[in-house]
C-alpha cells in the first residue's frame, strides 16, 4: 500500500534548500478537486480532540496515513492545539473511501 502524504499530491517548487532540494509547492495542492460523493460527518472538537488529534482521526479512519493533515486541509485550518480558539470548533470528517479515492486520482496525475 502506498504511503500517503500530503506532500505527494503537489509539485515541486522552484525554491530549493541550501542542500538543492525543492521545498513542496503549497498552491498546488488539489484541494478544489475534491470529490464528496458520501456526507461528511460534522463534528464538534472536545478538549481532548484537540490535545491529540491524530488520535481523533485514528479512531475515525484507523490509520494514521496523513488523514490529519488532509482532513485539516479541507477544513481551512490551519493546525489543531489545546489553544481556546480551537475547543469546540466545528470540523467534517470525510468518508475514507472519498479521501481515498481523491488521493490515488491526484498521485496517477503528479506520477
Amino acid at each position: 500500500m502506498i504511503q500517503k502524504d500530503k506532500y505527494t499530491l503537489m509539485f515541486s517548487s522552484s525554491v530549493t534548500d541550501s542542500l538543492g532540494n525543492p521545498y513542496p509547492d503549497l498552491t498546488s495542492f488539489p484541494v478544489n478537486e475534491f470529490v464528496i460523493k458520501t456526507r461528511a460527518v460534522n463534528r464538534q472538537l472536545s478538549y481532548n480532540d484537540c490535545l491529540r488529534f491524530f488520535d481523533t482521526t485514528y479512531t475515525v479512519y484507523d490509520s494514521f496515513n496523513a488523514y490529519d493533515d488532509i482532513i485539516l486541509w479541507l477544513n481551512d485550518i490551519e493546525q489543531v492545539t489545546d489553544v481556546d480558539e480551537n475547543f469546540e470548533k466545528n470540523i467534517k470528517f470525510y468518508t475514507k473511501t472519498d479521501i481515498d479515492s481523491w488521493y490515488l486520482a491526484n498521485i496517477k496525475q503528479r506520477a
